[in-house]
């Protein structure tokens, strides 16, 4: 992914060298081809001693087939590489963070298959419970005995009454014969809702007391706090993005039989 990369002849370079890794047919001459430029004059540009133009920009990302949006940022990188001027710098940066903000976001890199509407949402997020059921229930023996969870999560009849209804009013699951059918199973809270806070914060309690109160031998908790350069903190979040995406990949082919928690949170505290 481009947007992690704050120098483009980073880019160039881990672009190329990946390709080659999985067999790909590229080197750096047919790159150089393909901007019409000598392949000694390349090798000055990705040692920094020289620059690509526009023009040379554009043929590159035709070659390496970005998309309209990555060639919009691969053009700011460009641009901030070329420019002198401190004023500039900083509003070219500015638009950078803005589309590495916008792009570097878990939601980019899950597939789901609904985002509640507003009346909806508010019911299954504001009370946790509703996404531990809701998870639960794609579990077999969840699904036909239902009443299995009033142990497993410690909760009243009426209370898991309560959710399933509430379940089912949203067309998330269907009850016939007190069995349950899972209608969907992947959803996703965008971080720019007004309710992800105040959901996050009840999940993580409850994780928390989980972890504290009723320790498993296969849990995992982990804190760290520590310092490092731009570059990296960029490259061990594309590395937990990459952990995500082969994580969805993983438990789609996975049968449900066991209910795990994922938590991760990475900031940048000054």
């Amino acid at each position: 992914m481009i947007y992690k990369y704050l120098e483009y002849r980073n880019f160039i370079r881990e672009f190329v060298e990946k390709k080659k890794r999985f067999g790909d047919k590229i080197t750096y001459e047919s790159l150089a081809n393909s901007l019409r430029i000598q392949k000694s004059y390349l090798s000055k540009v990705l040692s920094g001693k020289a620059r690509l133009s526009s023009d040379q920009a554009y043929l590159l990302a035709k070659f390496l087939k970005l998309d309209n949006e990555e060639l919009e940022y691969f053009n700011l990188l460009i641009e901030l590489d070329s420019t002198s001027l401190e004023v500039r710098k900083k509003e070219i940066s500015k638009k950078i963070e803005t589309i590495q903000h916008k792009k570097n976001r878990p939601k980019e890199h899950l597939n789901s298959d609904k985002i509640f509407n507003d009346p909806d949402t508010s019911k299954y997020y504001f009370d946790p419970l509703h996404q531990l059921i809701h998870v639960a229930l794609t579990i077999k023996e969840f699904q036909k005995e239902p009443e299995k969870l009033l142990k497993s999560l410690n909760i009243s009849k009426e209370r898991l009454n309560h959710v399933l209804t509430n379940l089912e009013k949203m067309q998330v699951i269907s009850i016939y014969n007190k069995k349950v059918d899972v209608l969907i199973d992947n959803v996703h809270l965008d971080e720019d809702s007004y309710i992800y806070w105040p959901w996050k914060n009840q999940l993580g309690d409850i994780s928390k007391r989980r972890l504290q109160y009723e320790s498993k031998s296969e849990d995992i908790s982990f804190s760290a706090t520590f310092s490092c350069d731009k570059n990296t903190f960029l490259t061990i979040r594309e590395n937990f993005f990459k952990m995500l995406e082969e994580a969805q990949i993983s438990v789609s082919r996975s049968e449900s039989k066991k209910m795990y928690q994922l938590n991760f949170d990475l900031f940048n505290w000054l």
